[in-house]
């Protein structure tokens, strides 16, 4: 895109009032001003660990919610057959993991994360976490980050909280332990 192209949004603001109203509810645990809570409490050091592991983006999150209406929306003009969201004036995007990695910030393939859970890594997450089911609530991560605990543990604690509160929140409140 032409620098005398691009368009200017400085002023224009997101007035959820513009956003059909949502024909259906839907439950989730995304918190946007729970990551940002939990942000906002994090010293020097841990948002330097945080940057080292390729989530420092995360870090500049300032939304302090997430308007229901748009993610209703957004969901309806998802196409997953083509990954693509499609608006009604015809323009499409497909949803890829380089888009999510330029719009979040988050890496985007470089380490290949095996998603599958094992007895001995749950055991591990639990033992740390001190939690008291087989897998930590958003509480429980959120207290345990907040008892600022050292490297290895706080990277963990943390990437699992921005999974299960606001990247891939699951609808119990508990991390997924995929």
């Amino acid at each position: 895109m032409s620098a005398g192209s691009k368009r200017r949004h400085e002023d224009s603001k997101l007035d959820s009032s513009d956003l059909p109203k949502p024909s259906k509810s839907y439950c989730t645990r995304h918190s946007t001003s729970l990551m940002l809570s939990v942000i906002n409490n994090l010293n020097d050091d841990e948002r330097k660990q945080i940057s080292e592991v390729g989530f420092g983006n995360l870090l500049e999150l300032r939304c302090s919610f997430t308007p229901k209406a748009l993610v209703c929306w957004l969901a309806s003009k998802f196409d997953c057959n083509s990954k693509a969201l499609v608006l009604s004036n015809g323009f499409s995007f497909k949803l890829t993991p380089h888009v999510v990695h330029k719009v979040l910030g988050i890496p985007d393939g470089e380490k290949v994360i095996v998603c599958k859970s094992t007895i001995e890594a749950s055991a591990i997450i639990k033992k740390e976490i001190n939690c008291a089911g087989d897998s930590p609530t958003i509480n429980e991560l959120v207290e345990f980050i907040s008892s600022h605990p050292p490297k290895p543990q706080f990277i963990r604690a943390f990437l699992l909280l921005c999974l299960s509160s606001f990247l891939c929140p699951t609808t119990h409140g508990h991390a997924s332990p995929r």
